[in-house]
Parts: structure tokens; C-alpha cells; sequence
């Protein structure tokens, strides 16, 4: 289906419709300046005839400007736009006319305009059509960087079946492999796994894990969509060669299938005596994320899996109640810090052992999966010898307890783990 979206001349949207019944046409709401004459031009044989004025700025345009950067979830008034699989086709197409209902809206690869032309041909030049199309033919992390915005984009939008995911986004990243992003795992990219790696839901939004099987718990696939999104910020990329690539830290190498980054604390903790851990690594030792059906970038197979060796340290979950509601904190050492599941069906019972791993940093701070044995997901029974990841904690939102992470830190040892 993506290819039709992307071959064809021109794409007609229904951008008003709630649904296939609805069609493109609609009764013009006007204004009051609308709706009666500025001039009447009568005319020598007894004709007349009216010219009328709108307001230059009508209510959607908002939701075409670029810096909407397609932003239409709460938008009641474009239906169509705040569907799952409109994002893709709505990209990938070369043109476009939206009906919408108050005017028609042109988009294509260099411009955004509209009937009353205040999405002017410079105003609406740069949007995020055009820049998908220059963002996939770059090298190294910028392709990554809009793939995280489309991301979290993606996932505050809406889709009837949640096993249509990775579908709805498959057309997308296989532009992205056509232009040498490498292999794809689950909505996230092995050239640029301990970027991808470094999701974590909002607190907006039911954030709940799909009832049926469509990805591994360490994909942000594996949560329903309507959620807000916050995707890793990267903080440095060195290239290593066709297909490969590191997102954090400094002085990323790679060994074959490998892929390994220096794990390095900010300058701002230099203060602190671990020059050891600057010399640590995070190392993908393996991907393992076969398709379930024919589309290698769609579905994937229940068996989805990812070992990485890495500094870990164990810990237990403690929980308190606060205003009536549970509020959890990894333990370790006597000393706690706050943590939120990824989603709340999983939130582990009070003493519940924890591995915590140091895959990279969140913002230039250390970024902490926390992982707990596999107890089955998605309806699928738990993996013997894996584990599954609960969430993540980053001392971006932690500036104060700094000193309790490096403490930590310091007793992490490298473990290789399957998650």
C-alpha cells in the first residue's frame, strides 16, 4: 500500500471525513465578514454582480504550517490526519490536495499553500514532507534524529487494530533502508540501537502494553498507541562504515556484527573519582527480530530479541503511596531513586529484584534500562534465561541524586543479558 502513496501523481485527501462515508465535499462555514458583499458591481444591462472577502488566516492552517510538523492528534476537524497510517501516506506521497472545510490545502516536496494563500509559497516552504526527503539521503545520525520526531508523532496518533503498528510505518523505513540506514528491528535501527534504545513513554495517556504479540518489550512498538512519546537525544555520532553507526557517547567502534560505544560520564561529574567507567563499554552482541510474515519491515516474530553486554548492577523496587497512588523507586544501598514503568500493568510488587544497565546517556546524563526476569508479555509465556524491560531512569530529571547514581555506577560490572 505504501508504494501506491508513493508512486502516485497526485494523492486526493479527505482531510474533513471521520470516515470512508463522509467523502471530500462540505458546506463552507463563513464568517460574518464572509457571508455579505464588500462591492456590488452593477452592471449597464441591470446586472449585478457580488465580490466577497474572507479572513486570510482561517482556523486549519495551523495544522499545515511547518511548524505544526504534522502535530494534528487533538484536531478534531481533520479526522483523517489523526490516524496512524496517514502519516506515512501523507509523507511518502510526491502531491497532495486536502479537502478540508473551510478551502483546499496543496502540499507537495517544496510547498505548502492554500486557496487564500496564507501558506504562501515562503511561509510554507520548508515542512516536514521535504524534510523526510533530504533527512534519508544523509549519512550518519540525522536520518535517526527525524526518525525519532516521526516516532513520537506516530505513536500520539490513532489505529483501529494495534497489530497494524509496525505496518502502518513499514513504507517509511524501508525509504530509510533503500538509503543505507541497514537493518531494521521493530521500529528501531541497529546502526543506531543505543540511540533508539533510549524511548520512554509521557505520562499523558493510557500507557498500556498491547494485548496480543507485535514486539519485544525493549521496541516502544510494544505499547498501544495514543501515548506521548520522548525519544533519546543523541550526543554524538561517529560514523563507522557503510551501515553502522553509534548515537551515545564518544568513540563508538565496531567488530564484525558488533557494535560498541565508551560509556563516559558528563565533565560536569569529573569531581568524582571513576575514571574507570569512562572506559567502559556498551556492546550490542546480538539482534535477533525475524518479520512474521513476508514484509521484513511490518509484523514481527514472537522469538524478537536483543543481547547486549553491559555495566549492570542489581537493585529491588520499593513502593510507596502517595495521595492513594503507588509511587515506585529503585533501591539499592539504602538509598532510592524515583522510577516509572513503562506501563502500569507492569509496575512490580514491593522487594521485586531488578537489573539496572547503563546502555548510554539521556541528555548528556547516564540513561539506565531496568530490566526484571522475563514474566511473559502480550499474552506469550515467559523466556527462560531472558529478561524483559520494565522502563528507564536518566539523572536528566534526577540533577540532585547525581552522587546515589555514581555510587551506583562504581559497583556496576559488564554482563552480557538477553532481553
Amino acid at each position: 500500500m505504501a508504494s501506491i502513496y508513493e508512486n502516485a501523481r497526485l494523492v486526493i485527501a479527505a482531510s474533513r471525513a471521520s470516515d470512508s462515508s463522509r467523502g471530500c465535499f462540505s458546506s463552507r462555514v463563513l464568517s460574518k465578514i464572509s457571508s455579505r458583499p464588500f462591492f456590488v458591481d452593477q452592471k449597464t444591462e441591470g446586472r449585478s454582480v457580488a465580490f466577497y472577502l474572507r479572513p486570510e488566516k482561517q482556523r486549519l492552517h495551523m495544522y499545515y504550517h511547518p511548524e505544526s510538523k504534522y502535530n494534528v492528534r487533538r484536531n478534531y476537524r481533520l479526522p483523517l490526519l489523526t490516524r496512524g497510517w496517514a502519516l506515512q501516506e501523507r509523507i511518502l506521497a510526491t502531491r497532495a490536495v486536502h479537502f478540508t472545510s473551510e478551502e483546499l490545502v496543496w502540499e507537495c516536496r517544496t510547498h505548502t499553500v492554500c486557496e487564500c494563500m496564507a501558506l504562501n509559497p515562503i511561509t510554507g516552504r520548508a515542512q516536514s514532507k521535504e524534510m523526510w526527503k533530504n533527512a534519508i539521503q544523509q549519512s550518519g545520525h540525522h536520518r535517526f534524529e527525524l526518525w525519532h520526531r516521526i516516532t513520537k508523532l506516530y505513536m500520539s496518533l490513532s489505529i483501529t487494530y494495534q497489530s497494524d503498528c509496525l505496518p502502518a510505518l513499514s513504507g517509511l523505513a524501508k525509504q530509510m533502508q533503500a538509503n543505507g540506514a541497514g537493518d531494521y528491528a521493530a521500529g528501531l535501527w541497529r546502526a543506531n540501537i543505543f540511540g533508539d534504545l533510549l524511548w520512554a513513554p509521557g505520562m499523558n495517556g493510557r500507557r498500556v502494553r498491547a494485548k496480543k504479540w507485535r514486539a519485544p518489550s525493549w521496541s516502544w512498538a510494544s505499547l498501544n498507541n495514543g501515548i506521548e512519546l520522548f525519544m533519546g537525544k543523541i550526543t554524538s555520532v561517529e560514523e563507522l562504515g557503510p551501515g553502522y553507526g553509534a548515537s551515545i557517547g564518544a568513540n563508538p567502534e565496531a567488530s564484525g556484527s558488533r557494535i560498541r560505544i565508551h560509556l563516559n560520564l558528563p565533565s560536569t561529574e569529573k569531581q568524582f573519582p571513576l575514571k574507570h567507567i569512562a572506559t567502559q563499554y556498551a556492546t550490542l552482541e546480538n539482534l535477533h527480530c525475524p518479520p512474521s510474515g513476508q514484509d521484513a519491515t511490518g509484523q514481527v516474530a514472537s522469538t524478537a530479541s536483543i543481547t547486549i553486554s553491559a555495566p549492570v548492577f542489581s537493585a529491588t523496587v520499593k513502593v510507596k503511596i502517595r495521595d492513594g497512588y503507588p509511587d515506585r523507586h529503585i533501591s539499592k544501598n539504602g538509598k532510592q531513586l524515583p522510577f516509572e514503568c513503562d506501563c502500569t500493568g507492569d509496575s512490580p510488587s514491593e522487594g521485586c529484584s531488578v537489573l539496572c544497565m547503563w546502555v548510554g546517556n539521556f541528555l548528556q546524563k547516564p540513561a539506565i534500562l531496568v530490566l526484571v526476569e522475563s514474566r511473559g508479555i502480550s499474552g506469550l509465556p515467559p523466556t527462560a534465561g531472558a529478561y524483559e524491560r520494565l522502563g528507564i531512569f536518566s539523572l536528566f530529571y534526577l540533577s540532585k541524586d547525581i552522587k546515589t547514581m555514581i555510587e551506583w555506577l562504581v559497583e556496576a560490572e559488564i554482563r552480557t543479558i538477553k532481553i
